[in-house]
């Protein structure tokens, strides 16, 4: 709409009124497209991206767990809540298991009666889908556990469900999954 349209539409002696009401319209959409879940969670991933580069890659599992227990709200609280058992926990058998008891609404039985140490190539081809051929998971699928690759995966699904910023997604999730994978190298090791 032009401003002549307006000019004819809007009496002279309200113009102003009008010009003032149209800007704090605008201005109050801005405010709230800024404070949208998904703005607030690309903000989240932007710096959370920056706090898991910020430490060796084999300690970027641990610190994502870390992370994640105090992300946006487009991770689930059982997925939160199970990050930050398991960043905490004494063991890896302990850290597993907190991870496995949070996908019960991601997988189904068949992927959570598996052994959560075991590799996650083990893992029933349901509880894998394409990523057991092709695509860049099916490289890591021998060198990470079963538990941390479902809850990735758990995280991704999350991730993919919003409309924020898939890009940012996709770098969190690959330091997770070095990091995860290096870990598990790590700990099998010993």
């Amino acid at each position: 709409m032009s401003f002549s349209i307006i000019h004819r539409l809007v009496p002279a002696a309200n113009m102003s009124k009008f010009l003032l009401c149209l800007t704090c319209f605008i201005f109050s959409n801005s405010l709230l497209a800024a404070n949208t879940p998904n703005s607030t969670c690309n903000k989240w991933l932007g710096e959370a991206i920056k706090k898991q580069q910020s430490v060796i890659t084999n300690k970027r599992y641990i610190k994502s767990l870390h992370l994640l227990s105090t992300s946006c709200k487009a991770i689930p609280d059982p997925l939160r809540t199970a990050a930050g058992k398991a960043g905490q926990a004494g063991s890896k058998s302990e850290r597993r298991n907190y991870l496995m008891q949070s996908l019960n609404a991601f997988f189904p039985s068949e992927c959570l009666s598996v052994k959560p140490g075991q590799p996650a190539a083990r893992l029933p081809a349901v509880c894998l889908g394409e990523e057991q051929h092709d695509g860049p998971s099916a490289a890591i699928l021998p060198n990470i556990d079963a538990a941390a690759y479902l809850y990735g995966q758990a995280v991704k699904m999350s991730f993919s469900r919003t409309n924020m910023d898939q890009d940012l997604a996709r770098r969190f999730m690959q330091n997770y999954f070095l990091g995860a994978g290096l870990l598990y190298e790590a700990e099998e090791k010993n």
